[in-house]
């Protein structure tokens, strides 16, 4: 290991000043562009992760708004039914309300499935 210092050494103290400028900038340069590329590679992979992170918590944020305003309506359903005499339409209440819990429903085994 020494000896190839040594040489190396050797060698630079040979060449002429023109040359070891050229040779340390062109090392410099060299090293310069591999940090750069990396650099950039390195950039794009957090890039790809972030827009994949925001992707996942927007689908999220999305079933959850929707779950909401599914359990909202079948709440205001069951609280009209409540309220009216009319025991009639109780029917087509009930299936409003069945229709829109089984969506939460259905929406909450995608989400598991998926996550």
């Amino acid at each position: 290991m020494e000896s190839k210092k040594n040489t190396m050494k050797t060698k630079l103290e040979n060449m002429h000043l023109k040359e070891r400028i050229s040779y340390g900038y062109r090392k410099v340069i060299i090293m310069m562009l591999v940090s750069g590329l990396l650099s950039i590679v390195v950039i794009g992979v957090l890039f790809a992760n972030m827009m994949n992170y925001v992707y996942r918590v927007n689908a999220a944020d999305q079933a959850v708004k929707i779950c909401r305003m599914n359990v909202n309506s079948a709440a205001r359903n069951i609280r009209e039914m409540a309220l009216n005499e009319d025991a009639s339409t109780y029917e087509s209440y009930e299936q409003t309300v069945e229709n829109l819990l089984a969506e939460v429903g259905d929406y909450e085994t995608d989400r598991s499935c998926s996550g």
